[in-house]
């Protein structure tokens, strides 16, 4: 083949192959119990950094042996008239997983007593979110209301982080998170 035929093929073939690989990434999403749960499609998903970070974990969760449920963005009454929405809700034998999903870059500081941590860039810009350990303590108390009849010492709260990021000073005073 000459110089020019492989200049034009080459763009071609890059092509095809970032077609095949979208195709074989969206029909495992269209399989996935996230995809049916969420009733969300592939591309919305692909596009919105926190819904994929949950598929993500998802995809993870679904690999695991024993019975299991996944319960995605449910919407538990909070006890002030609105409702709390849990990331995922992992229903295996072993017990009830509330999983709070962050898909964050960079570095990771926080107490669980703070009310908020931070995420710092590598370029040193800094953004607060509110503490996800706060946060999925609130996803407990409203599931733990709800489910009454469930033994508390079943629910466990987990903290999902992106590999993206890098949790620095991160002091946890409880054994009952998982993070």
């Amino acid at each position: 083949m000459n110089p020019q035929t492989i200049a034009f093929l080459f763009p071609l073939l890059a092509l095809a192959f970032a077609i095949l690989r979208y195709l074989v990434f969206k029909a495992i999403f269209d399989r996935s119990e996230y995809a049916s749960e969420t009733k969300t499609t592939f591309f919305k998903t692909m596009k919105d950094t926190g819904a994929y970070g949950e598929y993500l974990t998802a995809q993870k969760l679904a690999k695991l042996s024993g019975a299991h449920r996944l319960v995605a963005n449910a919407y538990v009454p909070n006890g002030r008239g609105g409702t709390t929405e849990i990331d995922l809700l992992f229903i295996h034998e072993t017990g009830i997983y509330v999983i709070e999903s962050k898909n964050y870059s960079g570095w990771i500081f926080g107490k669980e007593s703070d009310r908020y941590w931070t995420q710092q860039f590598p370029n040193g810009q800094k953004k607060r979110f509110l503490n996800p350990v706060l946060q999925n303590k609130g996803h407990i108390n409203a599931l733990k209301k709800l489910l009454s009849d469930i033994d508390e010492n079943l629910i466990y709260s987990t903290i999902v982080f992106s590999h993206r990021c890098e949790l620095k000073k991160v002091k946890l005073d409880s054994s009952a998170i998982l993070l």
